[in-house]
């Protein structure tokens, strides 16, 4: 009787409304107690994802619950409870539908708003949807593609630039991505010209060390992170100064001192260090911040 409900490749047939037998004989009586239900008086295939059923339809039936079957499990639910979440998936796609033109960065709070215009309480939409996992909530007023909406989210370089700004990807983060330290990254660092400040989201940490104008403005690349999408990132030279100037109780003194934080301390790689403009690094000496650490730098990879 089991396999009657599939079809020949083994999915289950559409057509198929299982009898009240059918269902007692496959789901143990310590199933039905579980869910509270007592002889249910009617049962309806109910096939995923939810908005192959339409809500009309199961306004037109008078019954006590739906069996719904989802590959080889089987599960109760009240009728209420199914047009609720049809209501919800159609309202959730057609925010996906309304918002994927705008995913190559994260969502404001004004532009949720202006997609959710029709609703007389947007931010109670707001609430809503990211309390049922269409967005998440980075911070007060920013938002990405929750996983329920099934869309890809920003890259998280992206993200960075627009969670704290200004402020440019740089640190440990624009070292590995340069290939300039060999450890992989479990964080977004960043520099800013706000005070520093630590985000921990359901997408990642995110931290930002404050550096202070002009110095803050050099070297900086605007870097294609792919799909349209651009970061605003430390050359590999910036990244290297801002990690000396980063580092507490770090005073660069002597070039045996300099290499051994460069290649000891960092595990950076010399023939990397070797291809640095050291023009650059010098033209921001004047501005910045251990400005003796910096021209200690310069004069040793002079020597390489």
């Amino acid at each position: 009787m089991f396999k009657s409900a599939f079809d020949k490749e083994g999915k289950i047939a559409a057509s198929v409304i299982p009898s009240s037998a059918f269902i007692s004989e496959w789901i143990s009586k310590d199933a039905r107690e579980k869910v509270n239900i007592q002889k249910p008086s009617t049962y309806y295939l109910l096939l995923f994802p939810p908005h192959s059923v339409n809500i009309r339809m199961l306004n037109r039936k008078k019954t006590d619950c739906l069996v719904i079957f989802k590959q080889n499990s089987c599960i109760f639910v009240g009728v209420q409870s199914v047009k609720n979440r049809l209501r919800k998936h159609k309202i959730a796609m057609t925010f996906r539908r309304n918002i994927q033109d705008y995913i190559s960065a994260p969502l404001t709070h004004q532009l949720v708003s202006d997609v959710l215009a029709e609703y007389r309480r947007p931010n109670d939409k707001i609430n809503d949807l990211v309390q049922n996992g269409f967005l998440i909530s980075l911070r007060r007023g920013l938002y990405v593609p929750g996983p329920e909406l099934d869309l890809p989210l920003p890259h998280l370089f992206v993200i960075a630039n627009h969670l704290r700004g200004p402020s440019y990807v740089s640190l440990e983060t624009a070292l590995a991505h340069w290939g300039m330290i060999p450890e992989r990254v479990y964080e977004i660092n960043s520099v800013t010209l706000k005070t520093s400040q630590v985000y921990d989201t359901a997408i990642g940490r995110f931290t930002y060390r404050h550096l202070d104008a002009p110095y803050y403005s050099f070297g900086l690349q605007r870097v294609e992170m792919g799909n349209n999408q651009f970061a605003l990132m430390a050359s590999p030279e910036k990244a290297v100064c801002d990690k000396i100037i980063a580092t507490t109780g770090i005073t660069l003194r002597s070039q045996s001192q300099t290499m051994a934080f460069l290649l000891d301390d960092l595990r950076m790689d010399d023939e990397a260090l070797a291809s640095l403009n050291l023009d650059n690094i010098s033209s921001w000496i004047a501005d910045a911040p251990k400005a003796s650490s910096l021209q200690m730098l310069v004069n040793t990879l002079q020597r390489l």
